[in-house]
């Protein structure tokens, strides 16, 4: 689930999908997100996929400057450690979302294997 920090805001209801049998990898859908960055306001829906209790994969689909976190979320200790811009022109929410969610579906398991979760990659 998003590792909460500091200052952030979340609202709504978090939505939590299995995505292998055992429900050890799991995705999540944070519907709004608010956060300050350097004084302005941002925000939209986060989504990730989680392996047991850690984060792995974040997307924040916040329009500008949304990104993404690679690597291994948690394990790298900070967000600056795994921060990915979106590829360039991505930066509407709605595109952010339907790309995070193709990432997941088409190459969730070589981004596990990339953090170090091949046994979570199957």
């Amino acid at each position: 689930m998003a590792t909460k920090i500091a200052g952030e805001t979340y609202r709504g209801e978090a939505v939590t999908l299995p995505l292998s049998q055992d429900g050890q990898v799991s995705v999540y859908v944070w519907p709004c997100r608010i956060l300050n960055v350097n004084g302005h306001g941002m925000g939209g829906p986060t989504i990730g996929v989680d392996v047991g209790n850690e984060e792995v994969i974040r997307y924040d689909c916040h329009d500008t400057p949304g990104h993404w976190h690679k690597g291994g979320y948690d394990k790298l200790g900070r967000p600056g450690n795994s921060h990915t811009d979106f590829p360039e022109g991505l930066v509407r929410v709605a595109d952010q979302v339907e790309w995070a969610l193709s990432q997941i579906k088409d190459n969730g398991s070589e981004l596990l294997k990339i953090a170090e979760y091949d046994d979570a990659a199957g």
